[in-house]
């Protein structure tokens, strides 16, 4: 997955392997960076990071995560859908428990507790 990713980027900003390799230095070799690219030899996060740095991208684009993320850009976390308005009881604890009030505290969950069946 990172090697796909790696070669997506790599290929995307017109690097050839040789390039990249020659940038990356003498701890890269063009067979080596093929290897990764491939899944033939495992990443470590020295090599993710020092790739990441040649491409200048941030390291966690390349990890593996949505598909539509192969671009190398990184993922996008998604909005949380809006939390439901709180009922009235439940406003009176937040309230209560910012004040600092036991009593109101108390109370409020009081009235958020289930009721028994016959005092509904």
């Amino acid at each position: 997955m990172i090697g796909r990713r790696v070669k997506v980027v790599r290929q995307a900003q017109g690097f050839t392997a040789e390039q990249l390799a020659a940038q990356l230095g003498d701890n890269f070799s063009v067979n080596t960076l093929r290897q990764l690219e491939v899944g033939a030899r495992r990443w470590n996060a020295d090599n993710l990071e020092a790739v990441a740095h040649a491409l200048g991208v941030d390291p966690r684009a390349l990890l593996p995560g949505p598909p539509e993320a192969d671009t190398g850009a990184p993922r996008a976390i998604p909005n949380p859908a809006p939390a439901p308005p709180l009922s009235p009881a439940e406003r009176a604890l937040l309230d209560a428990a910012r004040a600092g009030d036991a009593r109101g505290i108390a109370q409020a969950i009081l009235e958020l507790a289930p009721k028994p069946a016959g005092e509904r």
